[in-house]
């Protein structure tokens, strides 16, 4: 059976696009902290079901800014550090 041409095509879109796109940083906003956490990232508000939290960072409030890494698809989020401006 012949291979699918598309398929072919996608596969040399995706290999090349995330070539091309590193991984996106972004700075986000403690809007609520554990348990039940919600981050809010360029004006959208996270909530702990699309969040993954670094072990150390169990000491986060409300009003801090953290350091989050997204997804390819910008569906799961990963904090990573807590940040400060100096």
């Amino acid at each position: 059976m012949l291979d699918n041409p598309y398929s072919k095509l996608i596969k040399i879109i995706r290999e090349e696009g995330s070539e091309n796109n590193p991984l996106s940083f972004l700075i986000g906003q403690i809007v609520n902290p554990l348990p039940n956490i919600i981050v809010k990232i360029e004006g959208i508000q996270i909530d702990k079901s699309d969040i993954w939290i670094s072990e150390n960072l169990s000491n986060v409030k409300s009003g801090d800014n953290v350091l989050v890494l997204c997804s390819e698809d910008r569906q799961q989020f990963v904090i990573i550090s807590k940040v400060v401006r100096p």
